[in-house]
């Protein structure tokens, strides 16, 4: 796990935060990016599906679109491709709960990404790594 923490940490995501900043100019895109990394790790280790904040969602999907950095960032940090599943929408309390204990386990004590604001709208995300990338 240590490599994937610091294969995180050294993913260059500048021009990612600036195309989130060009959809989402009132974001807090420093904080966002954090979250994101924060994200990437949890992605890399979860067995269920993670409750998301919409804002790091929306970084997500701003890293998507560049399809061939995402592609090789995929691969640097996981060996594989990182699928974004889309089908399952809102997060429920217990999803959030469960977000919450891996970051807590992951990361330390907190209030990881808000989740327990109520207020807060939540994407779940079942991330998905397959061996796809490895066969093209």
């Amino acid at each position: 796990m240590d490599q994937l923490f610091g294969a995180v940490e050294r993913l260059n995501l500048a021009s990612v935060k600036d195309r989130f900043l060009r959809m989402h100019p009132a974001k807090d895109a420093e904080e966002v990016e954090r979250q994101y990394r924060e994200f990437l790790i949890a992605a890399g280790v979860a067995k269920d599906p993670i409750a998301l904040p919409e804002s790091i969602d929306e970084f997500w999907h701003a890293h998507i679109l560049d399809t061939r950095k995402y592609r090789k960032d995929c691969e640097e940090l996981y060996g594989a491709f990182l699928h974004h599943d889309s089908s399952t929408h809102g997060a429920s309390a217990s999803h959030a709960k469960a977000t919450s204990a891996l970051l807590t386990h992951l990361f330390g004590g907190g209030d990881h990404w808000g989740l327990g604001n109520p207020e807060i709208k939540l994407a779940l995300c079942l991330p998905t790594v397959d061996m796809e990338l490895k066969s093209h």
